[in-house]
């Protein structure tokens, strides 16, 4: 059985942590992000500010310290380091929040993509899909590679015209610390055949539509808490070969 990384916001509930590890069918090494420097950039320690996954790849800010990318690399995944330095004011601290899908797309607020993520979907001749909204990972649930959970119209209505089979939910009721509100992307993270909730999904008026368009992907609903849904910005997970 292989093992697993993730890389998770360093004030993730360990609560949570051992929820996570008690539905995982692999074992499960967590790997906590630094915490922002600054009270005033929460966003900092969030996976899916700091980098983007794509398959066996990790794109990633240049900020990120050497030894939590040797512990990624520990599982065989390649690291690009980006050219884009993470601020605290829109749109300089989403470079890295866009959505790959392997061997497809990418779909992001492409005025703000890093250049090293554009020019690798670029090179394999992947389709580019633009969209308004810079926090796109956040705004986002990958069931699967052709069905997705969004709470944003625009990215709704690209993936639906590109083909993809969407769920959309009201926006909001979502905790971020900082901000008026979070998004489900950040409030979730799939695993195998699970798709984990940060806190209790039930909470969500969408919850009817989520849990049914999860269930019908053959998926099951796991939710690691009872609070309110809360924003940690998603988890990156790294299966080992």
């Amino acid at each position: 059985m292989g093992h697993v990384a993730a890389l998770v916001n360093p004030s993730m509930p360990e609560a949570f942590l051992k929820k996570i590890r008690r539905f995982s069918s692999s074992p499960v090494e967590f790997i906590r992000l630094e915490a922002s420097p600054s009270e005033s950039f929460p966003l900092f320690g969030h996976p899916d500010i700091i980098g983007a996954v794509c398959g066996r790849i990790f794109f990633h800010c240049p900020c990120l310290k050497e030894p939590i990318l040797e512990k990624i690399r520990s599982f065989h995944i390649k690291t690009i380091r980006g050219t884009s330095f993470l601020k605290k004011i829109y749109p300089a601290d989403v470079p890295y929040n866009s959505l790959i899908i392997e061997n497809q797309l990418l779909l992001h607020n492409l005025r703000s993509t890093d250049d090293s993520i554009k020019n690798y979907v670029r090179h394999h001749q992947w389709r580019f899909l633009d969209v308004p909204q810079g926090y796109t990972r956040c705004s986002v649930v990958p069931v699967d590679k052709r069905s997705f959970i969004t709470d944003d119209d625009s990215i709704s209505r690209s993936l639906k015209s590109a083909g993809y089979r969407v769920c959309q939910i009201t926006k909001g009721f979502v905790r971020l610390k900082g901000y008026p509100y979070g998004f489900i992307g950040g409030a979730s993270a799939c695993l195998d055949d699970k798709v984990f909730f940060f806190g209790d999904i039930r909470n969500h008026p969408g919850y009817a539509s989520v849990r049914d368009f999860i269930k019908e992907r053959g998926k099951k609903v796991v939710s690691i808490g009872s609070c309110e849904l809360e924003d940690f910005g998603g988890i990156h997970f790294f299966k080992s070969e």
